[in-house]
């Protein structure tokens, strides 16, 4: 077993975790505005998104499903994206005092 005679001081501990603390906020946030803007959905475009990225079913099984080119999934994803992108966005940008 290697050991390491590397120290930190308690102010870098401090400034790491600090950040550390900042970083998980933010990303709560994040996760909080996108968790609402997915409820704001129509509900075939939030089928979609659960059907992707919650349950894992690939873009060509759903499209078969819908009797659809995959092609016409992943464009109607990359319209969700950026929808829910700018929607997330507003959020925080609300939440921001």
């Amino acid at each position: 077993m290697c050991s390491s005679d590397l120290e930190f001081d308690d102010e870098l501990m401090h400034t790491l975790a600090a950040e550390r603390v900042e970083h998980v906020r933010h990303w709560s946030r994040r996760t909080e505005a996108l968790e609402l803007c997915v409820e704001k959905l129509d509900g075939a475009s939030r089928a979609l998104v659960e059907a992707i990225y919650t349950d894992g079913t690939p873009a060509h099984e759903v499209a078969k499903q819908q009797g659809c080119a995959p092609k016409t999934i992943y464009n109607k994803l990359n319209f969700i994206r950026r929808a829910l992108a700018e929607c997330v966005q507003r959020r925080l940008a609300e939440a921001t005092p």
